[in-house]
Protein backbone atom coordinates (compact mmCIF):
# COMPACT_ATOMS: atom_id res chain seq x y z
CA UNK A 1 0.00 0.00 0.00
CA UNK A 2 1.09 3.59 -0.63
CA UNK A 3 0.34 5.98 2.24
CA UNK A 4 1.74 9.16 3.77
CA UNK A 5 3.95 9.16 6.86
CA UNK A 6 4.16 11.67 9.71
CA UNK A 7 7.41 11.74 11.70
CA UNK A 8 6.80 13.55 15.01
CA UNK A 9 9.60 13.92 17.53
CA UNK A 10 9.88 12.11 20.85
CA UNK A 11 12.03 13.37 23.74
CA UNK A 12 13.53 10.96 26.25
CA UNK A 13 15.61 11.69 29.32
CA UNK A 14 18.47 9.34 30.11
CA UNK A 15 19.62 8.58 33.65
CA UNK A 16 22.43 11.21 33.72
CA UNK A 17 19.89 13.83 32.67
CA UNK A 18 20.78 13.90 28.97
CA UNK A 19 17.88 14.58 26.64
CA UNK A 20 17.64 12.34 23.55
CA UNK A 21 15.56 13.38 20.56
CA UNK A 22 14.11 10.63 18.41
CA UNK A 23 11.56 10.29 15.63
CA UNK A 24 8.87 7.72 15.05
CA UNK A 25 6.56 7.20 12.10
CA UNK A 26 2.76 7.31 11.92
CA UNK A 27 1.00 6.12 8.79
CA UNK A 28 -1.75 8.52 7.70
CA UNK A 29 -4.25 9.12 4.89
CA UNK A 30 -5.26 5.46 4.71
CA UNK A 31 -8.39 6.44 2.76
CA UNK A 32 -6.11 7.45 -0.12
CA UNK A 33 -4.04 4.25 -0.06
CA UNK A 34 -3.66 2.24 -3.25
CA UNK A 35 -2.35 -1.23 -3.91
CA UNK A 36 0.97 -1.15 -5.81
CA UNK A 37 0.94 -3.78 -8.61
CA UNK A 38 3.74 -6.31 -8.42
CA UNK A 39 6.40 -6.39 -11.12
CA UNK A 40 5.03 -8.35 -14.07
CA UNK A 41 1.44 -8.05 -12.85
CA UNK A 42 -1.31 -7.41 -15.38
CA UNK A 43 -3.05 -5.06 -13.00
CA UNK A 44 -2.92 -1.48 -14.25
CA UNK A 45 -2.79 1.70 -12.22
CA UNK A 46 -6.34 3.02 -11.82
CA UNK A 47 -5.35 6.69 -11.68
CA UNK A 48 -1.85 6.84 -13.22
CA UNK A 49 -2.01 10.56 -13.87
CA UNK A 50 -2.28 11.20 -10.10
CA UNK A 51 0.84 9.31 -9.08
CA UNK A 52 3.22 12.22 -9.38
CA UNK A 53 3.70 15.88 -10.24
CA UNK A 54 3.98 16.20 -14.02
CA UNK A 55 6.97 18.55 -14.00
CA UNK A 56 9.06 16.15 -11.90
CA UNK A 57 7.96 12.70 -13.06
CA UNK A 58 10.66 10.47 -14.55
CA UNK A 59 10.93 9.99 -18.30
CA UNK A 60 10.45 6.24 -18.01
CA UNK A 61 7.45 6.40 -15.70
CA UNK A 62 5.64 8.96 -17.87
CA UNK A 63 6.02 6.59 -20.81
CA UNK A 64 4.93 3.49 -18.87
CA UNK A 65 2.76 4.84 -16.07
CA UNK A 66 -0.29 2.76 -17.01
CA UNK A 67 1.73 -0.45 -16.88
CA UNK A 68 4.59 0.02 -14.39
CA UNK A 69 4.68 0.99 -10.71
CA UNK A 70 7.00 3.75 -9.52
CA UNK A 71 10.49 2.40 -8.77
CA UNK A 72 13.35 3.69 -6.62
CA UNK A 73 15.14 4.83 -9.77
CA UNK A 74 12.06 6.82 -10.83
CA UNK A 75 11.88 8.50 -7.42
CA UNK A 76 15.58 9.43 -7.56
CA UNK A 77 15.13 10.89 -11.01
CA UNK A 78 12.18 12.92 -9.73
CA UNK A 79 14.42 14.22 -6.95
CA UNK A 80 16.92 15.31 -9.60
CA UNK A 81 14.24 17.24 -11.51
CA UNK A 82 13.12 18.98 -8.30
CA UNK A 83 16.74 19.83 -7.51
CA UNK A 84 17.28 21.25 -10.99
CA UNK A 85 14.06 23.27 -10.79
CA UNK A 86 15.17 25.07 -7.63
CA UNK A 87 18.76 25.38 -8.86
CA UNK A 88 17.75 27.36 -11.94
CA UNK A 89 15.61 29.62 -9.74
CA UNK A 90 18.00 30.12 -6.81
CA UNK A 91 21.58 29.62 -8.04
CA UNK A 92 23.77 31.56 -10.46
CA UNK A 93 24.00 29.86 -13.84
CA UNK A 94 24.48 30.33 -17.57
CA UNK A 95 20.79 30.15 -18.54
CA UNK A 96 19.76 33.42 -20.20
CA UNK A 97 16.00 32.91 -20.17
CA UNK A 98 14.85 30.99 -17.09
CA UNK A 99 11.06 31.07 -17.83
CA UNK A 100 11.70 29.67 -21.30
CA UNK A 101 13.98 26.93 -19.94
CA UNK A 102 11.44 25.96 -17.27
CA UNK A 103 8.61 25.81 -19.79
CA UNK A 104 10.58 23.71 -22.29
CA UNK A 105 12.07 21.34 -19.71
CA UNK A 106 9.36 20.94 -17.06
CA UNK A 107 6.00 22.08 -18.43
CA UNK A 108 5.88 21.10 -22.08
CA UNK A 109 5.12 17.66 -23.49
CA UNK A 110 5.05 15.65 -26.69
CA UNK A 111 2.10 13.65 -27.94
CA UNK A 112 2.82 10.04 -28.86
CA UNK A 113 0.56 9.06 -31.73
CA UNK A 114 -1.54 12.15 -31.13
CA UNK A 115 -3.03 10.66 -27.95
CA UNK A 116 -0.73 9.84 -25.05
CA UNK A 117 1.36 12.62 -23.52
CA UNK A 118 5.06 12.06 -23.04
CA UNK A 119 7.56 14.27 -21.23
CA UNK A 120 9.34 17.16 -22.88
CA UNK A 121 12.12 16.62 -25.41
CA UNK A 122 14.52 18.62 -23.21
CA UNK A 123 13.97 16.37 -20.21
CA UNK A 124 14.28 13.26 -22.34
CA UNK A 125 17.49 14.50 -23.99
CA UNK A 126 18.96 15.30 -20.55
CA UNK A 127 18.39 11.77 -19.29
CA UNK A 128 19.59 10.06 -22.47
CA UNK A 129 22.51 12.43 -23.08
CA UNK A 130 23.69 12.85 -19.51
CA UNK A 131 23.90 16.65 -19.50
CA UNK A 132 21.64 19.67 -19.02
CA UNK A 133 21.73 21.98 -22.03
CA UNK A 134 20.16 25.22 -23.19
CA UNK A 135 20.48 26.60 -26.72
CA UNK A 136 22.86 23.71 -27.54
CA UNK A 137 25.18 24.74 -24.68
CA UNK A 138 25.78 22.84 -21.46
CA UNK A 139 24.30 24.65 -18.46
CA UNK A 140 26.91 25.87 -15.97
CA UNK A 141 26.28 26.73 -12.32
CA UNK A 142 28.42 29.44 -10.73
CA UNK A 143 29.42 30.40 -7.21
CA UNK A 144 28.35 33.95 -8.01
CA UNK A 145 27.03 35.75 -11.06
CA UNK A 146 29.65 35.42 -13.78
CA UNK A 147 32.08 33.90 -11.29
CA UNK A 148 33.82 30.55 -10.95
CA UNK A 149 32.08 27.25 -11.59
CA UNK A 150 30.24 25.85 -8.57
CA UNK A 151 32.34 22.67 -8.47
CA UNK A 152 30.50 20.83 -5.72
CA UNK A 153 27.06 21.30 -7.20
CA UNK A 154 28.32 20.61 -10.73
CA UNK A 155 29.93 17.38 -9.52
CA UNK A 156 26.67 16.32 -7.87
CA UNK A 157 24.67 16.98 -11.05
CA UNK A 158 27.18 15.13 -13.24
CA UNK A 159 27.31 12.09 -10.95
CA UNK A 160 23.52 11.80 -10.88
CA UNK A 161 23.20 12.21 -14.64
CA UNK A 162 25.87 9.56 -15.18
CA UNK A 163 23.66 7.03 -13.39
CA UNK A 164 20.49 8.12 -15.18
CA UNK A 165 22.14 7.97 -18.60
CA UNK A 166 23.37 4.45 -17.85
CA UNK A 167 19.90 3.42 -16.73
CA UNK A 168 18.28 4.50 -19.98
CA UNK A 169 21.05 2.97 -22.06
CA UNK A 170 20.47 -0.38 -20.35
CA UNK A 171 16.68 -0.06 -20.65
CA UNK A 172 16.99 0.69 -24.35
CA UNK A 173 19.30 -2.24 -24.92
CA UNK A 174 17.02 -4.66 -23.06
CA UNK A 175 13.84 -3.54 -24.78
CA UNK A 176 15.31 -3.39 -28.26
CA UNK A 177 16.84 -6.84 -28.06
CA UNK A 178 13.77 -8.36 -26.43
CA UNK A 179 11.87 -7.91 -29.68
CA UNK A 180 12.01 -10.46 -32.46
CA UNK A 181 14.55 -8.95 -34.85
CA UNK A 182 13.52 -10.96 -37.91
CA UNK A 183 10.15 -10.45 -39.57
CA UNK A 184 8.99 -12.09 -42.79
CA UNK A 185 5.97 -11.76 -45.03
CA UNK A 186 5.01 -13.45 -48.29
CA UNK A 187 4.12 -10.45 -50.41
CA UNK A 188 5.24 -7.21 -48.80
CA UNK A 189 6.98 -6.15 -45.66
CA UNK A 190 5.17 -4.09 -43.06
CA UNK A 191 7.82 -2.67 -40.68
CA UNK A 192 7.12 -3.67 -37.10
CA UNK A 193 6.83 -0.77 -34.64
CA UNK A 194 9.98 -0.26 -32.64
CA UNK A 195 9.94 -0.62 -28.85
CA UNK A 196 9.52 2.50 -26.78
CA UNK A 197 13.20 3.22 -26.22
CA UNK A 198 14.58 1.99 -29.53
CA UNK A 199 16.06 4.70 -31.65
CA UNK A 200 15.51 4.61 -35.38
CA UNK A 201 17.76 2.00 -36.91
CA UNK A 202 18.52 1.07 -40.47
CA UNK A 203 17.04 -2.14 -41.75
CA UNK A 204 18.63 -4.43 -44.27
CA UNK A 205 16.10 -5.98 -46.60
CA UNK A 206 17.11 -9.31 -48.14
CA UNK A 207 15.02 -10.28 -51.15
CA UNK A 208 14.31 -13.91 -51.94
CA UNK A 209 12.16 -15.56 -54.59
CA UNK A 210 9.13 -15.94 -52.30
CA UNK A 211 9.59 -13.58 -49.36
CA UNK A 212 11.33 -10.55 -47.97
CA UNK A 213 13.12 -10.66 -44.63
CA UNK A 214 13.70 -7.53 -42.58
CA UNK A 215 16.66 -7.82 -40.20
CA UNK A 216 17.31 -5.27 -37.50
CA UNK A 217 20.87 -5.27 -36.14
CA UNK A 218 21.23 -6.20 -32.50
CA UNK A 219 22.00 -3.19 -30.33
CA UNK A 220 25.45 -3.43 -28.80
CA UNK A 221 25.46 -4.56 -25.19
CA UNK A 222 26.44 -1.80 -22.73
CA UNK A 223 29.69 -2.16 -20.83
CA UNK A 224 29.77 -3.98 -17.50
CA UNK A 225 30.29 -0.65 -15.72
CA UNK A 226 27.24 0.87 -17.44
CA UNK A 227 25.08 -2.10 -16.50
CA UNK A 228 26.21 -1.84 -12.88
CA UNK A 229 25.26 1.84 -12.48
CA UNK A 230 21.45 1.35 -12.66
CA UNK A 231 21.76 -1.37 -9.99
CA UNK A 232 23.39 1.22 -7.74
CA UNK A 233 20.33 3.44 -8.25
CA UNK A 234 18.00 0.61 -7.23
CA UNK A 235 19.97 0.01 -4.04
CA UNK A 236 20.06 3.69 -3.04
Amino acid sequence: MVVDVLAPTRYQMTSPGTKIVGWYGILTDWELAKVVPKVGSREDARQPERKGTWQFMSVYYVRHQAKRPVTVADELESFFHVLLFFAVHRLHHSIDNVPSFVMKYFDSFDAAGGKKKTCSKNKRDTMLGGEVTTDDRQVEFHVQNGGAIHNRFTDLIQRMLRHFKARYEVLEWKECNAEDRTKATVSAVVPAPQPTWCRTIKRTVAKTTSQQVVKAPVKKEPSAETIKLPDELARS
